[in-house]
């Protein structure tokens, strides 16, 4: 008895030393293997002590402005604005003119055919829009039948171009106002000459400019301040931002490149005193009368700052403060790493100011979506010629990667944006199925799209990498809830066919613009595309759809829960399965009988009314394949003899979800039942990521 007490107690005292040395050599930390390295070398500890600088000015620009109450009454700085939206009114106006002008050249029975094929218009507003020919007295109401001149009309500076041109044109006297009468007058004057062109851009902005100037009222215009201003300009770097995606240091040739990273206005002021003890003021009054007050002495002085800084950029302080940026920069990174910083570069990339400009109003429409996308498809390009370049491989793949990282980012905070009217957020098919939706119909060249799409696996891996970090899965599950969407509008699915008709038959057919296209004139026929529903095929649109839902981070959730998935081996003792909107069992006849209860909701997993016909939309047990999911029992031992709800999905469609909740519940109990030694390595695992280390600088 002595020994086996004494046998224990030095078993004891081992477990005891070999505790006390573990605890040693976690305080001790040799190699720093368990994280707490004081030096400053990973990047993330870079990239915190680097935005803790917040803004490092990099360019200082020192001058002298001279401001006038009229400049600032009419804002001489929105100059170059001024001239960019006057011609894209100029443009616009131009492209209607042209447009009538080629319909008023057609036959009065096409021009009928096309602008009234439904003889909606009287027998009068038919021969005065479509009938007569254009003139000074109906040309304005033509643009209003048949371009979007209500839009137009409305664009800024409209009436400013409308009477610069007429001016021009001396249709028109100085200081005239814009009347229908007038706009006409112009705009047929113009309509006879589309060719010439009218447009002036310096001479529009004095005239605009001059304009302003005299609408101001007597007691305005006789105000009389100029003021010399005399302040500076800081520009450098906001590093607010900064994240590990942002830059690449290349050790090799000792190269720090920055993505997305730019110098900017950080600063801009004219204090009361330039000098101070040279008693040199920041503002000197030159001339004033006593008209003026205390507002309008403030409006000429930010006037001056906004002068100050619009000389700056000028003067080329934002190129200046780049390079200076990378002199500093280089510096300091030399210092933070321990290793020599040779070379500094700036990639400007516009993917990244373009999705700054997407998320500012946190919401993406299509025409944003579909600028986006196009540009990650030319940064797709760019990747693809940097990682075959022959030259330099070792930098210019490391570029690639770097421009990679960058697009992967872009897109993961994209995603997180309202996109239109979708229940999604903005995704990989988001623009696809709202092109689709668009025009109310499916044709076949969108149906042979919608099929591709479906075999996700086959598609395009580099997209799914990019868009849904290389899960297939969660690609597939994005798919089907789009087109789920969009099978709920019931567009009709079918083909454009080719059809032709006499003109008087033409004439008096109902006609949709999106379900005809291609029309073509003949002497006394029409030559037309027109769409062909075919239910029998839209059917099959529903077994496109994969009958799971699927989020990454739901999935890795519910397999972290112990109790998110339960597995009742002894089912002798149930007698009902109550109805609970959290939770659903599986159930498998015949082997052993054994019942899993998943506690999370049935609609998270999968879709319901996908799974039963129309007719059984409150179903309670249906047999999908070889299980059958259970919602509710009145009866539990009765299950198994049936009768069971039919499932409405197709084969396919049945075993891909019974893959599904087999992959969630085997990696949940793979989870779980994690032996003593994988815990610890993942452990060790997770320690060691956040460990200190020269080598993980700039990976």
């Amino acid at each position: 008895m002595i020994r086996q007490i004494l046998s224990s107690g030095r078993l004891i005292f081992e477990v005891l030393l070999l505790g006390a040395l573990v605890v040693l050599v976690i305080w001790w930390n040799p190699l720093y293997i368990f994280g707490g390295k004081p030096e400053l070398q990973p990047t993330a500890n870079i990239v915190s002590n680097i935005r803790e600088v917040g803004e490092m000015i990099t360019a200082e620009y020192y001058g002298e402005v001279l401001a006038s109450i009229d400049e600032a009454q009419i804002n001489l700085l929105e100059e170059e604005e001024i001239i960019t939206q006057g011609e894209l009114i100029y443009q616009e106006i131009l492209t209607a003119l042209k447009n009538l002008k080629h319909f008023d050249s057609l036959s009065a029975e096409t021009r009928i055919s096309i602008a009234d094929a439904n003889n909606e218009l009287k027998r009068r507003e038919r021969k005065k829009l479509l009938i007569d020919p254009v003139s000074e007295k109906n040309i304005l109401e033509k643009l209003y039948f048949l371009e979007e001149w209500a839009t137009t009309s409305q664009m800024p500076l409209y009436n400013e171009v409308l009477l610069f041109l007429g001016t021009e044109a001396q249709r028109v006297s100085a200081g005239a106002g814009l009347t229908d009468k007038l706009t006409s007058r112009i705009l047929f004057h113009w309509y006879t000459d589309t060719v010439e062109d009218w447009w002036q851009s310096e001479a529009f902005a004095n005239s605009y400019f001059e304009s302003r100037l005299s609408s101001l009222s007597r007691r305005e215009s006789r105000k009389k301040l100029a003021m010399i201003g005399r302040g500076t300009v800081k520009a450098g770097f906001n590093f607010q931002d900064l994240d590990q995606s942002m830059f690449h240091f290349n050790e090799e040739v000792g190269e720090l490149h920055f993505f997305g990273l730019a110098p900017e206005i950080l600063n801009s002021d004219i204090n009361p005193w330039f000098i101070p003890e040279k008693g040199i003021p920041g503002f000197d009054i030159l001339t004033y009368n006593g008209k003026v007050d205390f507002k309008d002495s403030r409006r000429v002085k930010i006037y001056a700052v906004q002068k100050l800084k619009a000389n700056a950029r000028k003067a080329g302080i934002i190129d200046q403060a780049e390079s200076n940026g990378a002199e500093t920069l280089s510096r300091l990174f030399t210092m933070l790493t321990g290793k020599e910083v040779k070379k500094v570069i700036f990639h400007h990339d516009k993917i990244i100011q373009l999705t700054r400009e997407i998320k500012a109003d946190r919401f993406i429409n299509y025409e944003e979506a579909a600028q986006f996308e196009n540009a990650v498809s030319r940064e797709l390009n760019t990747i693809d010629s940097l990682r075959s370049a022959s030259q330099d491989r070792y930098n210019n793949r490391n570029l690639a990667q770097n421009k990679w990282n960058t697009l992967v980012q872009m897109i993961a905070e994209l995603r997180q944006l309202e996109f239109e009217t979708q229940d999604l957020p903005y995704h990989q098919f988001a623009t696809f199925w709202y092109e689709i939706a668009r025009d109310s119909l499916i044709d076949e060249n969108e149906w042979r799209e919608m099929k591709a799409y479906a075999r996700i696996e086959t598609s395009d891996s580099l997209t799914v990498s990019l868009w849904t970090k290389g899960d297939v899965l969660w690609s597939r599950a994005l798919f089907s809830e789009g087109l789920h969407q969009l099978s709920k509008k019931n567009l009709p699915l079918g083909a454009f066919e080719v059809d032709s008709t006499s003109l008087e038959i033409w004439k008096t057919m109902e006609k949709t613009s999106k379900k005809i296209r291609n029309v073509v004139f003949k002497q006394d026929s029409v030559v037309f595309e027109y769409f062909k529903p075919r239910p029998a095929v839209r059917d099959s649109l529903l077994h496109l759809i994969q009958p799971l839902r699927y989020d990454p981070e739901l999935f890795a959730q519910w397999r972290s829960q112990k109790n998110s998935i339960e597995t009742i081996s002894k089912t002798d003792t149930i007698t009902e399965l109550s109805a609970d909107p959290e939770s659903f069992w599986l159930f498998k006849p015949g082997e052993n009988n054994r019942l899993i209860k998943f506690n999370i909701p049935l609609d998270q997993v999968s879709r319901p009314d996908l799974l039963a016909a129309d007719d059984s939309p409150d179903w309670q047990r249906i047999s999908i394949d070889s299980l059958i999911i259970i919602r509710s029992a009145a009866n539990f031992a009765a299950i198994q003899h049936g009768p069971h709800t039919e499932s409405a999905l197709d084969p396919d469609q049945q075993e891909t979800l019974v893959h599904y909740l087999d992959s969630l519940y085997t990696s949940h109990s793979r989870f779980q039942n994690r032996d003593l030694i994988t815990k610890t390595k993942a452990w060790f695992g997770e320690r060691w990521e956040s460990k200190s280390s020269i080598s993980e600088v700039f990976q």
